[in-house]
This record gives C-alpha cells, structure tokens and sequence, in this order.
C-alpha cells in the first residue's frame, strides 16, 4: 500500500538530493581516477514544514505514522515556477536520457530544471528536465535526469502539473513537536525506492 502524504502549504526548507550510483575507478599504480557511470540515480526529499495548525498537521502526521511501513507519495513543490497548463502528456518512448511525450497542450513550455514524475507499472519515478523544449502539435522529446530506470511503456502518465517523489521514509521513527501556539513543525526525508 502507498501512502499519500496531503499537499501543504509552501514549505519553510525543502531540499531535494540526487544520489549517484556512480564510482570512482582509482587505478592501483597512480593514474587519473575515472567516474563510472551506473543505472539507479534517484532522489531524497528532505522537507521542512512550516508551522501547521493541529488540525492541518494532525493528517500529515498521521500519514507520515503509516509511512514508516508503507511506501508514500508526497508533491515536490517548485516555488517560483508558473506551471501553466501542461495537459495530460504520456509517454511515447524513452531510454537512456531521452524521452519522447505527448497529449501536451500545444506551445506548453518545459524549462530546463523542471520536475515532473512518470508512472509506470504502479510506481511514480522523479526527473527533471535538462533542457528547454517546447511541445508542437502537443509533443516534446526531452532531455532528462536521471537516467531512465525501467523502461518506459506508451502511455505511461508523466505528472507536469503536480509532480510527486515515491518511496520510503528515510527514518524508522518520526516525530513532531508542539508549541505553544498549538502549531505543528515537522521534519521527514523520502528517498526514492524504485
């Protein structure tokens, strides 16, 4: 079962991290130390509320509660980014770093750094477009990050308009406080499982 954690208002931090799979090959004798490149990058969502009243934090505490042994969802907030109306775009085609979308409204605008989310197989996978593209008769080829995981399945919903990370808390105990005022301050971190 998944989680849903409810939308909040705009958060007071959230910081949002790609771990690498990547290693560093060191030759033994010396020698320049190369990179190497491997599939499963993925991202940590690390959000701090601001303050919440009780009733308002009251669901967000119970759906973190539930989280600690279930897969959540939560929406990956853009502060700054006007979204617009991006449609209902789905996947034509992807491997490697490009993926190919459709059923945009047409002239939508993706920005380099966008975040969106696909779902494929039941699952939700975080990416973020690298460069600029804008959709032509309601299509777009885009260059993202990280590499596609899985392959991608025609059809599969790409989530411009509200995009979400899915996975696992990063804890295995959560917490809240309360002040005086009887508001709610929260602290949890998700990273990406699939």
């Amino acid at each position: 079962m998944t989680i849903s954690i409810p939308s909040l208002p705009q958060h007071e931090a959230q910081e949002l991290k790609l771990v690498s799979s990547a290693t560093n090959a060191t030759p033994q004798f010396g020698g320049p130390v190369q990179r190497i490149s491997r599939l499963g990058d993925r991202f940590t969502l690390t959000v701090n509320t601001r303050k919440l009243s009780y009733t308002q934090g009251a669901s967000v505490v119970a759906a973190l509660l539930q989280g600690l042994s279930n897969k959540v969802t939560c929406p990956v907030q853009q502060p700054g980014l006007a979204i617009g109306s991006p449609g209902n775009p789905t996947v034509v085609s992807g491997s490697g770093t490009t993926l190919t979308l459709t059923g945009f409204t047409n002239g939508y605008a993706i920005r380099s750094g966008q975040l969106f989310s696909i779902v494929h197989g039941g699952k939700r996978y975080l990416h973020m477009a690298t460069a600029a593209a804008t959709a032509a008769g309601g299509a777009a080829t885009l260059t993202v990050f990280p590499m596609l995981r899985t392959p991608m399945t025609s059809g599969d919903a790409a989530e411009f308009a509200n995009p979400q990370i899915e996975g696992f808390l990063a804890d295995t105990s959560q917490g809240w406080s309360v002040g005086l005022s009887q508001a709610i301050g929260l602290t949890f971190s998700i990273s990406e499982a699939a």
